[in-house]
């Protein structure tokens, strides 16, 4: 393997954590974090002692922590940071993961406790503030609702680029792509998952940070990687066929996974909206990462006649409007 390059990282959020992920080398190493950020050709491993590149072409095979631990983990990171809104942001995510996970719910209960204690706190200063202006000026302060920090970041966005955003069962899902605007040439669709922007993954982002990532100013380009579930009708497909000829599309193994070759005109694939280069992730819910080619196909060749159900994964470059 590579000799492998430490970097300095600008914020660790998993310091003090358990380790989570492993990356297990070609050369025998076993690499343990939390993955953080994936690029074409290589993650990043955030570990105690700083960020850690590791190339794809070393890697042998990458076993991830559940969700909900690592949702646990990211809550415990923020509670002893005091960022108590992220913390319970978290441990809730945590929670509706798993409704049993003991250590969730007691973060929770506590990081509510402490978020009350300081809005009380807040509330407190706020009075006394209002109080010392009232008495200096002598004018009652009319009361106004404070405005939705997001909603000029998604209306920009809207306005920029036609789409608009939300989390979804931890998710960041494309709510809306305006018919005409520059994602939706591009190919974007409503009920798309946004894995990763720039290469950098949202799965732990809250919306506001993925909002900076996407109209950061004076970067035109927004490049994102999005997986979406599609459908392909198999009902006409023939007794004898191979399964590239049922999907009417050549498949290959590749690093970066199961990826679609070249595709039959009028093919299931083609109809379905698959194209040339998609990365199949899923096929009938069951994930294709580490799976032979072979058992794939026999999956695909059971499914003849009926309706085949497979998520892929996209990446799309598009341009910002101004």
């Amino acid at each position: 393997m590579k000799s492998l390059i430490v970097l300095p990282v600008v914020l660790l959020l998993m310091r003090g954590l358990a380790l989570a992920d492993t990356i297990y080398t070609k050369d025998g190493q076993e690499l343990k974090g939390v993955i953080v950020e994936e690029y074409y050709d290589r993650v990043v491993l955030s570990t105690l002692n700083g960020g850690l590149p590791v190339l794809k072409q070393d890697i042998e095979k990458i076993t991830y922590d559940s969700a909900e631990e690592d949702y646990l983990k990211l809550g415990d990171s923020y509670k002893d940071r005091g960022d108590y809104e992220t913390a319970l942001y978290y441990y809730e995510a945590a929670s509706k993961l798993n409704p049993d996970l003991k250590q969730a719910q007691e973060g929770t209960l506590l990081v509510t406790n402490l978020l009350l204690r300081k809005k009380q706190t807040e509330l407190e200063q706020q009075v006394k503030l209002k109080q010392d202006t009232e008495e200096n000026i002598g004018v009652q302060d009319t009361e106004k609702p404070l405005p939705d920090p997001l909603e000029s970041r998604r209306q920009e966005l809207l306005d920029k680029a036609g789409i608009a955003i939300e989390l979804k069962g931890g998710a960041v899902m494309i709510e809306k792509a305006v018919t005409g605007s520059v994602a939706d040439a591009a190919g974007i669709r409503a009920g798309d998952s946004i894995v990763a922007v720039w290469g950098k993954l949202v799965k732990y982002m809250q919306l506001k940070d993925v909002y900076d990532l996407l109209v950061a100013s004076g970067v035109s380009e927004i490049r994102l990687t999005i997986s979406r579930k599609v459908t392909a009708d198999l009902k006409r497909s023939g007794m004898f066929n191979s399964a590239e000829k049922i999907i009417g599309a050549k498949l290959e193994i590749k690093f970066e996974g199961l990826t679609v070759g070249a595709l039959t005109a009028g093919g299931p694939f083609e109809k379905a909206g698959v194209q040339k280069g998609d990365i199949v992730i899923v096929v009938e819910d069951v994930p294709t990462r580490y799976m032979p080619l072979e058992t794939i196909c026999q999956l695909i060749e059971k499914l003849r006649g009926n309706i085949l159900n497979i998520g892929i994964q996209r990446e799309i470059v598009f341009w910002k409007k101004g």
